[in-house]
C-alpha cells in the first residue's frame, strides 16, 4: 500500500522478512512453512471474492524461450511488463514496503529458469528427506532461480512476496511437491520429516514462525498432513502437450514436445516470422491465426 499505511497484503509480505521468518528458508520446513503461507493469503484472497483461486506459475515454460522477457506473462494482460518500474497490467504502479514501486529486472537470456528435467529430478525421489533436508535443499534450490531471474522485490528474500508473481511462484512449488507426494505412493508422508532437519527453527515440533504471533500455532510437522490438500485444496496438473491444458495462452511446440507461451502483443510486428525461435504471436494480434517462425 501507499507509504505510511498498513493493510493485510503488507502485513503477509511482512511475514516473510527473514528476521521472523526463521524457518521459511534453509531446511527442512521450507515446503510446509510456504505451504501454510499460502493458505493465509489465498483465504484472503477469498475475503476480497469468495470463489478465487490462486494460479501458479510454470515458469519451466518461459525457460524454454530465447527471450523469456517476451513471454506474454510479462504482457499488460497478466503481470504487467518485465523491466523496470511496473507501469503496465493490474499491478502498476504497485507501492512496496522497501519504499520503492513495483519492479522488476527479469533477464532475457534464455536457461535461467528451472527446467523440465529439473522438476523430474525431484519427481523421481521418493523420500521426503531427499528433497528437502539440510544437505539436500533439492526443491528449495530450483525454486531460487526464479526469484533470481524476476529480480526487483522478487529477487530480495526481505520483500519478495510483494511482487504478486511470488505468491503464484511458490504455488507451482507447492504444486510439485504434492506431485511427488502423490506419486511416491508413500503410506507416512504426514510423518516422514527428515531428522538432518537444519537449524532449530526448522525441527518437526518447532512452531511455524511468526504464523502463530497472529492466527494459530502450526507445528512444521503439521504442514506435511494430508488433511490440508485433501480438505483444503488440489493442484491442477501442469500443462502439457498436446492440448497445454485447453488455454489460449499458450501452445505445443511440437519440436521439444513442449508447452510454450505467446508473445506479448506489444513485442508482436511485421518482423515476428524473424524471431530465432520457434515462438509464435498472441492470437489477438492477427485474430484466429498465428504467425511465427513456421509460418503457420
Amino acid at each position: 500500500g501507499p507509504l505510511g499505511t498498513t493493510n493485510k497484503y503488507d502485513t503477509l509480505v511482512s511475514f516473510h522478512h527473514a528476521s521472523v521468518a526463521l524457518g521459511a528458508h534453509g531446511g527442512a520446513a521450507f515446503l510446509p512453512w510456504h505451504r501454510i503461507y499460502l493458505i493465509m493469503f489465498e483465504i484472503a484472497l477469498k475475503q476480497k471474492r469468495s470463489g478465487v483461486s490462486l494460479l501458479y506459475w510454470d515458469s519451466t515454460i518461459e525457460q524454454g524461450l530465447s527471450n523469456p522477457l517476451l513471454s506474454n506473462l510479462w504482457g499488460p494482460t497478466f503481470m504487467g511488463n518485465g523491466d523496470g518500474d511496473v507501469t503496465t497490467g493490474p499491478f502498476a504502479n504497485w507501492d512496496a514496503t522497501d519504499g520503492r514501486k513495483l519492479t522488476r529486472a527479469a533477464q532475457t537470456i534464455p536457461n535461467q529458469l528451472t527446467t523440465p528435467a529439473d522438476i523430474q529430478r525431484v519427481l523421481n525421489r521418493t523420500r521426503y528427506d531427499e528433497i528437502a533436508c539440510f544437505q539436500c535443499r533439492l526443491l528449495e534450490t530450483f525454486h531460487g532461480y526464479a526469484h533470481n531471474y524476476v529480480g526487483g522485490q522478487m529477487g530480495n528474500i526481505f520483500f519478495s512476496p510483494n511482487d504478486p508473481i511470488f505468491w503464484m511462484h511458490h504455488a507451482y512449488i507447492d504444486c510439485i511437491w504434492e506431485e511427488f507426494r502423490e506419486d511416491s505412493q508413500k503410506t507416512n508422508i504426514d510423518t516422514e520429516y527428515p531428522a538432518n532437519f537444519g537449524q532449530p527453527p526448522h525441527h518437526p515440533q518447532a512452531l511455524m514462525e511468526p504464523f502463530s504471533d497472529f492466527v494459530a500455532s502450526v507445528k512444521n510437522i503439521e504442514g506435511l498432513s494430508t488433511f490440508i490438500t485433501s480438505g483444503c485444496y488440489k493442484c491442477d496438473r501442469r500443462p502439457k502437450c498436446p492440448n497445454c491444458g485447453n488455454t489460449p495462452n499458450l501452445y505445443c511446440d511440437r519440436v521439444d514436445n513442449r508447452c510454450k507461451p505467446y508473445i506479448s502483443s506489444n513485442n508482436c510486428g511485421e518482423d515476428t516470422a524473424l524471431v530465432p525461435a520457434v515462438i509464435y504471436c498472441d492470437r489477438s494480434v492477427y485474430g484466429n491465426q498465428n504467425y511465427g517462425v513456421n509460418g503457420v
